[in-house]
């Protein structure tokens, strides 16, 4: 599903979330973000490698974890839109069915 076609579908509260995120994802700064939370993630996986300790490693890895995930964010988040406007459109889909249905009766 392309742009156009996920923001078609979603609801306006959706529409004002993506549009905010989308602003944040095209600005300037977010590649530096992106970069910072690279490398941070690199540190916390050398730490964990090389950990004196289980508490160590665990916090680490929790560490690495948590970078990664803001390394994917603009990717996850733009999932998680594509699944929102295909749930809204099956939804959609079902009414006019359930309508379709009603009307022949």
């Amino acid at each position: 599903m392309d742009t156009m076609e996920v923001l078609k579908n979603l609801d306006d509260n959706q529409t004002d979330r993506y549009m905010k995120l989308e602003r944040v994802f095209e600005s300037d700064g977010w590649p530096l973000l992106e970069e910072w939370f690279t490398q941070k993630a690199e540190v916390a996986r050398q730490r964990a490698a090389h950990a004196n300790s289980w508490d160590e490693n665990r916090i680490a890895v929790g560490q690495e974890g948590a970078y990664t995930e803001l390394v994917n964010l603009r990717d996850s988040t733009m999932q998680q839109f594509e699944v929102a406007a295909e749930a809204n459109l099956d939804r959609e889909q079902e009414d006019e069915e359930d309508e379709a249905i009603a009307h022949q009766s």
